[in-house]
């Protein structure tokens, strides 16, 4: 399903490069690999860079997701991942979108000593940290509720004495 995806994104942005290249008028094969710079492979390296970067954001946004282990949450995003150990949280609990001050942009945001991953309008899982770098995570996902859930109840597991 990725891979059809990355190849629909490079299908379009061909027919799109071809459209923008044919209204330029007339070039050859030649002119795109001459020695000297031309508006046309001026046009192909920002298309490249261009297409470069929307693939790697394509990537990053698809492989975001969240794996509740029992020792930690772990939010893996291409190529990194991040784990919050369960014994370094401070509070975890849902906020809803309207008491979350997200920073302009879009997608993954560090603003100061927080990260933002937040989209919609549904709540968004908070979970404040003692320490790192990183204090403050604003998560959100597609059931917000199962996730805080089921993370409460690994935590409960995890710092549940042990039968010996």
């Amino acid at each position: 399903m990725f891979a059809y995806r990355i190849i629909l994104i490079i299908f379009l942005s061909v027919i799109v490069f071809g459209i923008l290249v044919s209204s330029l008028g007339q070039f050859s094969l030649g002119q795109l690999f001459s020695r000297s710079l031309s508006t046309v492979q001026l046009l192909g390296l920002i298309y490249l860079a261009v297409m470069t970067f929307l693939i790697y954001i394509g990537i990053v946004y698809y492989k975001f997701r969240y794996v509740v282990r029992r020792d930690g949450l772990q939010i893996i995003l291409f190529p990194f991942t991040l784990t919050i150990y369960y014994d370094t949280i401070y509070e975890i609990d849902l906020r809803p979108s309207k008491r979350v001050e997200v920073p302009p942009g879009w997608g993954l945001r560090l603003w100061g000593n927080s990260l933002f991953a937040t989209t919609g309008t549904k709540p968004c899982l908070y979970i404040k940290r003692m320490e790192g770098i990183v204090k403050e995570f604003y998560l959100s996902s597609a059931d917000p509720e199962n996730l805080v859930s089921r993370i409460k109840i690994n935590m409960k597991k995890y710092f549940a004495p042990r039968k010996t």
